[in-house]
C-alpha cells in the first residue's frame, strides 16, 4: 500500500478547501509568505479580503507537534496581507489516510480531528478534539 507523506496530503486537503471556499484564496506548502520568516512554511493558508489569514497546520496521527506549530503561527504577518494571523487550526489526519489508495477519497470519507487556537490564547475546544469532515473545517474557516 502507498505511504502518503504529510505534504502530499496537505496538497489534497488544500485542493478540497479551495473548491469549497470560492471567495477565499487557499494555498499550501508556501515558503516565503511569512514576513520576516522566509523559512516558515504554513501547511495551508487561507486568505480573504478584509479578514485575517487563517493557517492550518496538519500532521498524521498521533500529531504530537501539530498544536505547537499552529500556535507558533499566531500573530505572524503574511506578505501582502494587512492583518496578522489570528486563528490557526491544528488538524490530525487519521492513520488510514497515510496508506489510502486514493487520498482524496480517504479525506472525504474520514473524520479528521482538529482544534482552533486564537491569538487571544484560547483553544476551542478547551480540551480534546473536534471530529469532523473537510467541509466542517471549511465552515470553521468561514466563521473565523
Amino acid at each position: 500500500m502507498p505511504r502518503h507523506a504529510e505534504p502530499s496530503v496537505n496538497v489534497e486537503l488544500g485542493l478540497m478547501l479551495k473548491r469549497v471556499l470560492p471567495t477565499s484564496s487557499v494555498s499550501w506548502q508556501n515558503s516565503r509568505v511569512v514576513v520576516g520568516g522566509p523559512s516558515l512554511q504554513p501547511d495551508i493558508l487561507i486568505t480573504a479580503n478584509d479578514r485575517s489569514p487563517i493557517v492550518i497546520e496538519a500532521e498524521h496521527a498521533p500529531g504530537s507537534g501539530v498544536e505547537t506549530e499552529a500556535k507558533q503561527r499566531l500573530g505572524l504577518h503574511i506578505v501582502n496581507q494587512p492583518h496578522p494571523i489570528e486563528a490557526a487550526i491544528a488538524v490530525i489526519y487519521p492513520p488510514q489516510i497515510a496508506v489510502a489508495a486514493d487520498v482524496s477519497e480517504s479525506l472525504r470519507e474520514s473524520k479528521l480531528e482538529y482544534c482552533v487556537h486564537s491569538d487571544d490564547g484560547t483553544r476551542f475546544p478547551e480540551r480534546g478534539w473536534i471530529q469532523g469532515s473537510v467541509a466542517d473545517i471549511a465552515d470553521l474557516a468561514r466563521l473565523e
